[in-house]
């Protein structure tokens, strides 16, 4: 079953809406199974699978990376591997606000593929871990977008954004498996 969606970026709220074009109606996220997983992580107080699934998203999105997304990468893996504290990752968070503004503003309007992946990769080092992973999977979702050669409003056909691979490596971050 292949639905058309459309995806919209609303700069007031930093969220991603996804749209029936048929319906011209918002999807409702509740039965995202991605979006289930995440809160499932949350619910049980897992910040650390949380963060993980930010990484990954990360990656997934910047094969190659600018010195800047590699900072912030490997400050988000040493806080995972117990070597970097949380105040550190604020302290990159912080530091990276003017970067963040700008590419929201002037990146995800024109398009820009690598708007949504410098986004996701910064965080990754969201003091708030469930933030991060939320921000993380909508960022995904407009980076496949961009990459499908949808318009600057990242309008596009795509199927559901929840992709088994996606799916898949939730749930072995839910079973204890690491990558």
């Amino acid at each position: 079953m292949s639905s058309s969606y459309r995806y919209e970026y609303h700069t007031d709220g930093q969220t991603v809406i996804l749209f029936d074009r048929e319906s011209g109606r918002a999807v409702s996220r509740e039965n995202d199974r991605v979006l289930s997983l995440l809160r499932w992580l949350r619910e049980g107080g897992r910040r650390k699978e949380l963060r993980r699934w930010s990484v990954w998203c990360a990656r997934r999105m910047s094969p190659s990376i600018k010195p800047v997304q590699r900072r912030l990468l490997r400050a988000a893996e040493a806080h995972l591997d117990g070597e970097t504290g949380a105040e550190r990752i604020a302290s990159l968070y912080e530091e990276t606000e003017g970067m963040a503004v700008a590419t929201d503003t002037v990146g995800l309007r024109q398009g820009s593929a690598g708007a949504p992946a410098f986004l996701a990769t910064r965080e990754c080092v969201n003091p708030d871990a469930w933030q991060g992973a939320l921000r993380c999977s909508q960022y995904l979702s407009l980076w496949k977008a961009a990459r499908s050669g949808a318009s600057p409003s990242f309008s596009t056909s795509l199927p559901r954004p929840d992709d088994q691979r996606e799916v898949d490596f939730l749930l072995d971050l839910s079973s204890g498996f690491s990558i």
